[in-house]
């Protein structure tokens, strides 16, 4: 031993050496050879999981409750690789199921099991701890070790030796233990070719043990090895070359672990010279950002997430730089990028769901669904950050543009309700003036006119300066006096947009509606001096030639202005109207300059309201062949004429008239032009002049436009009753259950009168208690309550039919009681006496029977009907044993019915009267 000190003193690298060689010999024999420990363990298997991620997860959750969990690798036949967590390890299973049902009971797990599995490394265990480091009184400075620290060493690395004794010399040199990680287990030794599959090291690997110890030693003379064993490796700082794992066959390349190792892997860092070249690139990318630049920062900070070791709060801001660079990009007419600005905005509020700083992130959202024309993900976004975030900063931009959005979305109400709310709250907000008129042309889109003259007024008020008012608000204000006929108030506005912008896009507009403003007021000559200015400055427009059109109305309905022909141009026009609308065609041959007039003279007419001459017009040009450029205008031209048409005729209830105008236009326009309750009141016109496949061809063409769920509602209604009348039972139904499905079209009316012709349905095929079922579930939802009456009355119907005269006689009733006394109930009260007296006379209350007919005929006129109610009033009669008022009454029926079939069948009540008596008799004795 003397020896052994005396030349660690002169040489500390070689005694160091042999003292390990000697401990590790030793170590072999007594513990890796000699010693065979139990190589099973009991486990305490919780959860097993498909994706490594939930793995993860779920460990760390345990480590937070204080358990010490790990994880193994299972290939399971027919389901693949699963990865089974377990919570605990013990040495037999009754100590495994006895863990398990403390960990149950503590609430910390719900259910487990008992595996046997080879013993894992303990993850959880970590090396003991070295509470001295190199002697700094001893260290020479130089690498060597004091004699003092000599004992020290020897015990520290036997007992890590004794610890990792399933581990090759190799691997415990090349990879020393981070004291702040949990070691990753090596699964192979340095040698496979002489692995023992126990853990230990065979005899054949002695030697290269050795030769490898040697070998580090010797490449790190510089330290001592007390301090290689006791310092663990930084891993924030780049590792060493030997610091790779044991088996070079199965290195990943990424400091990981082999493929066998089944427990955990070192993650793979950077080195400190690229964490500092990552900070100095996230500097640069935030003044990029700061500068605008924003695609070179968007470039930049995509290269800085790439790598893993930035910092989580940079991670954190450059995620969100990266969005907001996709959404500036995107607002300079890049708008592919708003996409994904939308991706990234949603990532981070996945990953960050508390942050405070989300309140920008789902505003910058809203902004770019908005962008993308995504609107109702606008909305939503808006609605989120206003619940979530109500005292940030940019609640009132929020407020302001949804308000905006609804307007976008042609949803006049909300938005007026939000602008509303933003006025309320801000009254001196940025968007003050904006929103007040915002809600003035709100209210003139949803024509409630005297609301937006409210706001329209109050705006002025506060603004009243018309040059302070924005182009768009302007123009308009301008509009919506126009549209209302209030043209003096049209005229301020739009004189001022016109000489704020003369060359707008809308000053064509603008212009001609000066023109029929200054028309509108009486100021004829005013206007004619205006038409022209639009036809010179605008002679190839519309505008122009529906200028020369007025000038010609004008011309007939008030001849006689002076106005100097030499001066303004196109007053020929005004002076000779009906030489304006045929001048052409008895000038000109070319046909396109007859059809040109021909258009212009529509449009005149038109102008002047003469719908019927307008509307032949323009159906004489389509008649044409070669109409060119004009058959698209003048088709909606057409359809508008035909809408003024309809609605008036349809009011008249002339459906024959009505049809024609649809046969006129169905292929000239009428479903591209044609709105809804044009539509409506066409199907509806043909259904009542019994045209069924034309009136079911136009509701399913309407169903194929662009409608609310409210206006499908109506129109699957509309079909599922046409099919109903052309005794197509099962396609009436299918239909009427797809719209019965749908509860949300108008508050569910459409859904109970779908209910309410599912009933009629049935009540067509003879099964008339499905009919009441249906019948009783409109009554019952107290939705239904125009025309509730009907129901009623078919409710009973249906009971009678089935022969629930008790209950149908209650219905009947409730008819009766809820039907007005006009002449348009008149035959609904009728039907519901004639159904009681039918009740009553088959419950054998024949008087009540008597004095139901009796009512019958008192709201009934003299026709086929009212013989069926005498004929049931003499049976009442008859059965009441009355004998002389059945005779009265069945003399009646003979004498105006005058047909045989009358006779026969008061005959044959009789007769049947007489046999029942004389019968009933026989059935008592």
């Amino acid at each position: 031993m003397v020896s052994v000190l005396y030349i660690a003193r002169r040489n500390c690298i070689s005694a160091i050496i042999l003292v390990i060689i000697t401990l590790f010999i030793c170590g072999f024999f007594s513990e890796g050879y000699c010693f065979q420990p139990r190589e099973t363990t009991y486990a305490v298997h919780i959860a097993s999981y498909k994706n490594i991620a939930g793995v993860h997860t779920s460990t760390e959750l345990l480590k937070r409750k204080g358990l010490k969990p790990f994880y193994r690798r299972a290939n399971i036949p027919g389901k693949g690789v699963f990865y089974r967590i377990f919570a605990d390890s013990c040495e037999s299973r009754s100590a495994a199921i006895n863990s398990g049902k403390k960990l149950k009971q503590l609430g910390i797990i719900k259910e487990f099991n008992v595996l046997e599995i080879k013993k894992p490394i303990d993850l959880q265990k970590k090396p003991p701890p070295v509470t001295k480091t190199v002697d700094s009184k001893h260290d020479t400075g130089k690498g060597g070790t004091s004699p003092g620290n000599l004992n020290s060493s020897r015990a520290q690395v036997k007992e890590v030796m004794a610890e990792q004794s399933d581990k090759s010399v190799q691997s415990m040199i090349k990879e020393p233990i981070d004291l702040q990680k949990e070691p990753p287990p090596v699964t192979k030794t340095v040698d496979s070719k002489h692995d023992t599959g126990k853990g230990g090291i065979s005899s054949g690997d002695l030697n290269s043990s050795r030769a490898q110890v040697k070998e580090a030693m010797a490449e790190r003379s510089d330290k001592s090895v007390q301090s290689m064993i006791k310092r663990p490796i930084d891993l924030q700082k780049k590792p060493s070359p030997a610091a790779k794992t044991v088996d070079s066959k199965h290195d990943t390349g990424n400091s990981g672990t082999s493929p066998g190792n089944q427990w955990s892997s070192y993650t793979n860092v950077k080195t400190e010279s690229t964490k500092e070249e990552g900070i100095t690139q996230f500097q640069a990318a935030v003044k990029d950002f700061e500068k605008g630049k924003y695609e070179d920062a968007l470039g930049e900070f995509n290269d800085i997430l790439n790598r893993d070791s930035l910092a989580s709060d940079k991670k954190e801001i450059a995620l969100r730089r990266v969005a907001d660079c996709y959404f500036n990009i995107g607002k300079s007419e890049k708008k592919q990028n708003f996409q994904k600005a939308i991706d990234s905005y949603k990532s981070i509020i996945s990953k960050y769901p508390t942050s405070e700083e989300n309140a920008l992130v789902h505003f910058r959202l809203a902004q770019s669904y908005a962008n993308s024309k995504m609107n109702n993900e606008a909305i939503s976004e808006l609605k989120v950050l206003c619940k979530k975030y109500p005292e940030a900063a940019y609640i009132p931009d929020a407020l302001h543009m949804m308000g905006t959005v609804y307007y976008r979305m042609k949803r006049y109400k909300e938005a007026v309700e939000e602008f509303r709310t933003y006025v309320k709250l801000y009254e001196n907000g940025k968007y003050v003036k904006n929103a007040y008129f915002q809600i003035g042309d709100c209210y003139s889109q949803m024509k409630k006119f005297k609301n937006a003259d409210y706001w329209y007024r109050k705006a002025m008020k506060r603004w009243p300066d018309l040059e302070d008012i924005s182009q768009d608000n302007l123009l308009k204000q301008g509009s919506h006096y126009f549209r209302t006929g209030q043209y003096d108030k049209a005229l301020e506005a739009l004189i001022v947009y016109i000489n704020l912008y003369p060359e707008g896009e809308n000053s064509k507009w603008v212009l001609y509606s000066l023109a029929r403003s200054f028309v509108g007021i009486g100021k004829d000559s005013f206007g004619l001096k205006m038409l022209s200015l639009v036809m010179e400055k605008y002679p190839e427009s519309e505008e122009a030639k529906e200028s020369a059109v007025i000038m010609a109305n004008i011309g007939v309905r008030n001849p006689g202005i002076d106005v100097p022909n030499y001066i303004f141009c196109g007053m020929d026009n005004y002076q000779d109207p009906i030489g304006t609308y045929n001048r052409f065609d008895g000038k000109f041959d070319n046909p396109i300059k007859k059809r040109e007039n021909s258009y212009r003279k529509g449009c005149g007419l038109l102008e002047m309201k003469k719908y019927r001459d307008a509307f032949d017009t323009f159906y004489a040009l389509l008649g044409k062949t070669n109409i060119g450029k004009r058959k698209e205008e003048s088709q909606r031209l057409l359809v508008l004429c035909g809408r003024y048409l309809v609605d008036r005729l349809y009011q008249q209830k002339d459906y024959i008239n009505v049809a024609d105008i649809y046969f006129k236009t169905r292929w000239n326009g009428l479903f591209e032009h044609g709105e809804l309750p044009m539509l409506f009141k066409i199907g509806d016109s043909l259904y009542e002049t019994g045209l069924l496949n034309q009136a079911r061809k136009v509701y399913e063409e309407m169903v194929g436009m662009k409608i609310t769920k409210g206006e499908r509602g109506k129109i699957l209604l509309a079909i599922a009753k046409v099919e109903l009348d052309e005794n197509r039972y099962e396609d009436a139904k299918k239909t009427a259950k797809e719209l019965m499905k749908d509860q949300s079209t108008e508050d569910g009316i459409a859904s109970i009168k779908a209910t309410d012709l599912t009933g009629d349905i049935f009540y067509r095929q003879g099964k008339y208690e499905e009919a009441a079922s249906y019948y009783s579930e409109v009554i019952n939802s107290g939705i239904y309550s125009d025309g509730i009456t009907e129901i009623y009355k078919k409710y009973a119907d249906a009971l009678k039919k089935g022969e629930f005269f008790p209950t149908a006689l209650i219905n009947y009733r409730k008819a009766v009681e809820n039907c007005r006394m006009s002449d348009d109930t008149r035959l609904l009260r009728m039907k519901s006496y004639e159904g009681l007296g039918e009740c009553f006379y088959h419950e054998g209350y024949y008087d009540k029977s008597v004095e139901m007919y009796k009512k019958f005929q008192t709201v009934s006129s003299n026709g086929e009907q009212d013989l069926w109610g005498l004929y049931w009033m003499g049976r009442s009669y008859l059965n009441h044993n009355d004998k002389a008022g059945a005779d009265q009454i069945f003399s009646y029926v003979r004498e105006k019915g005058k047909e045989e079939f009358w006779s026969t069948i008061i005959n044959y009540c009789v007769d049947e009267k007489r046999w029942s008596d004389t019968c009933r008799r026989y059935v008592k004795n």
